[in-house]
């Protein structure tokens, strides 16, 4: 009986390559690589370049599609590489072995650095835009405005380019709420690469060119992640992109440093003056926020458009109730919106971190507006404490069971600093990136994981595979 001649485990061969006893000790390799050391010998075991390929560093590719060796280092065919000490010169690796190299220089709020295990420009620093509420926004600059349009606009997007900065936006979608006369985030569409991710108010799920997807979702290698974060969804990508939505009442958007000047939309252009920040699509600056925001709206099938509040001229918004003086004292009281403010409040140590001014008149006109509704107050303050915890901060607890309690759902539990991430059905299956900040949220109890929209016995959970969760029995 003929027996299968098993390969050793030490060698589980890369692709396009195969296990021999006895190989070439002298291995067919790219011209610009050399052969490995004690080439003399007759022969060695291990892996073995299949045919019509050849070695190139450590994998085997197609014979024509050898890489380049430079300064000796190796680097893979159509690799464009900054050969180093600084990133004053950037190389691309061509045909044949040819190393074509031009001068250059890292962008505004860049730095030259190793990442990844290669020299490149890195970003420095991030810019976070903020719409929460009927909307109030704070552009990446910092100007504050509010806008009450009902449509699609165009809260943040690339309009300019540098060579190595991916394009995108982000896009939101208003519908008027409460008495009418202000509106609120219903909507968040994400365009980037080649994928629309779309979140929707309420629903704990991720719509992915058109198609529904339980959280956590990995697109392009890991290159885009969405996935759920405290009472947060957040989609970020690779290059620094940032877009947090609590499905209910704030949106943040955070950009990496170096899109520095090369932004636009409701969110300004990033440029470190909020002066100029109402900057319409054409060029020209608007009036007011009224004419600036209408500027921004984008035509979208199914778009909800109303005629939004007109605006008396040079106003910065339509503040259309101004809130009664005694109001306005009584909803600035630390038992109110001055919780936000108070030194010595549970919110304290984010101050330095995020100051607490603006929502702290946000949130005083919100209750105006809501008539003193408690729950405007909670997601006011629920907005302040993400975007500090964010920030890195810490939050001292702040919810009791009579102020601002979070209903959590069946099996789970608020926690001021939740996880959602590890203790998902996902992580069973795949190493999950896990943030390193706080947010807080509803975290499933002992024994249980989330499913992406509910907290289920582990036996119950699912497979996640190539990025995507699947049911059990599918």
């Amino acid at each position: 009986m003929a027996h299968a001649h098993l390969v050793p485990t030490a060698f589980q061969c890369p692709a396009h390559s195969h296990y021999e006893l006895c190989g070439d000790s002298c291995p067919v390799s790219c011209p610009s690589v050399s052969a490995p050391e004690g080439c003399e010998s007759a022969c060695r075991e291990g892996c073995v370049c299949d045919a019509g390929f050849v070695l190139s560093g450590d994998t085997c590719v197609p014979v024509g599609q050898c890489g380049c060796l430079h300064d000796d280092r190796y680097y893979p065919l159509g690799q464009t590489f900054y050969p180093g000490p600084g990133c004053d010169s950037l190389c691309h690796c061509r045909e044949g072995g040819l190393v074509s190299c031009q001068p250059s220089s890292c962008g505004p709020h860049e730095t030259c650095r190793p990442s990844g295990g290669s020299l490149g420009c890195v970003a420095v620093g991030s810019a976070t835009c903020q719409a929460s509420g009927d909307p109030h926004y704070t552009t990446f600059d910092g100007r504050r405005f509010d806008f009450m349009g009902t449509c699609v606009y165009v809260l943040a997007q690339t309009c300019g380019t540098r060579p190595g900065l991916h394009r995108f936006a982000v896009l939101q979608e208003n519908v008027a709420w409460g008495n009418g006369r202000v509106s609120v985030t219903r909507v968040i569409t994400v365009q980037v690469g080649n994928f629309t991710l779309r979140l929707e108010q309420r629903q704990r799920k991720v719509t992915v060119n058109g198609v529904d997807m339980k959280l956590p979702v990995v697109l392009a290698n890991g290159q885009i992640r969405a996935s759920q974060h405290g009472s947060d969804v957040v989609i970020e990508t690779d290059f620094g992109l940032r877009v947090a939505y609590d499905l209910v009442y704030y949106v943040r958007v955070t950009i990496p440093g170096n899109y520095y000047q090369l932004m636009c939309g409701l969110c300004g252009n990033y440029n470190g003056d909020p002066k100029d920040d109402f900057q319409k699509p054409n060029g020209s600056q608007a009036g007011n926020a009224n004419d600036f925001g209408n500027s921004w709206e984008e035509s979208v099938p199914g778009s909800p458009c109303l005629p939004p509040p007109t605006c008396p001229p040079g106003s910065e918004g339509c503040d259309t109730s101004k809130c009664p003086p005694e109001q306005e004292k009584k909803y600035q009281k630390e038992e109110f919106c001055g919780l936000l403010s108070s030194p010595t409040g549970p919110l304290a140590s984010c101050h330095k971190l995020v100051d607490p001014q603006g929502p702290l008149q946000d949130c005083v006109f919100d209750l105006c507006l809501g008539g003193g509704n408690l729950s405007i107050l909670c997601s006011n303050i629920h907005a302040y404490v993400s975007a500090c915890q964010a920030a890195g901060g810490h939050v001292k607890p702040w919810r009791t069971e009579t102020f601002c309690p979070m209903k959590c759902p069946a099996n789970s539990h608020y926690e001021l600093c939740a996880d959602t991430c590890s203790l998902g059905c996902a992580a069973l299956s795949a190493p999950l990136q896990c943030p390193d900040e706080c947010a807080e949220g509803c975290q499933c109890d002992a024994g249980f994981l989330y499913n992406g929209e509910a907290c289920v016995p582990i036996q119950q959970c699912g497979c996640y595979h190539n990025g995507v969760y699947y049911e059990v029995g599918t």
